[in-house]
């Protein structure tokens, strides 16, 4: 699909993993990080990940050497560690129209459902945000058009806003996970806990595609 980029979102440390940098979190004796790029390089000719500091960008530099493709590693403008300023970067540096976004510790998303999401940006919305038969939504698993989240964001004067606050300010679609893929639990499962990569190390072993 040329005409869209996608992003990885590797800014974030876990606090209940003992301060680990989540995106090098080796399951199945890979780092999840390299795991989804070589999977995502399969449909999309550019991936970008985004990091917050110039650390986390020489260890995903590092991760990343062997992955097939165009890698464009983006360093969060501001301090402030929140969800929307790593879509703000994520937009910054894609040259498309629109791009798809996805957190670096979901190990088990494929690409095929990522290609989904975006087939449901009809030109009236902004965004395709997946949403969960009980109403929680998954706008970090998602896509956009880059110059509409710029807009909403004003730059950056908007980054202490939350990111349902910007669904509520773009145009955003909202598709029922089940429509994207046969298997929401698995693929939008991630890594936050301790009993998380215990039961990920189990999951990988049983899979073809990881």
């Amino acid at each position: 699909m040329p005409w869209v980029e996608v992003a990885l979102l590797a800014g974030g440390f876990a606090k209940r993993l003992g301060g680990m940098y989540k995106p090098l979190i080796r399951i199945c004796d890979k780092p999840v990080l390299a795991a989804l790029a070589m999977r995502l390089s399969s449909a999309f000719e550019k991936i970008i990940v985004v990091v917050h500091t110039k650390e986390q960008e020489e260890l995903v530099s590092s991760a990343l050497a062997n992955i097939p493709g165009e890698i464009i590693i983006a360093v969060d403008e501001i301090r402030e560690t929140a969800p929307i300023v790593g879509l703000y970067t994520a937009a910054r540096n894609s040259t498309t129209s629109a791009f798809a976004v996805l957190p670096a510790d979901a190990p088990f998303l494929k690409a095929e459902t990522i290609l989904n999401i975006l087939k449901h940006l009809e030109t009236f919305y902004d965004a395709v945000v997946p949403k969960w038969p009980n109403g929680y939504l998954e706008p970090l698993i998602a896509s956009y058009r880059r110059e509409a989240l710029i807009r909403a964001l004003n730059g950056l004067d908007n980054y202490g806003k939350s990111v349902t606050w910007l669904l509520a300010k773009i145009r955003t679609k909202y598709v029922d996970i089940n429509a994207l893929t046969p298997h929401p639990n698995l693929e939008f499962f991630n890594l936050n806990t301790p009993e998380d990569l215990a039961k990920a190390e189990e999951i990988c072993r049983r899979l073809d595609y990881y």
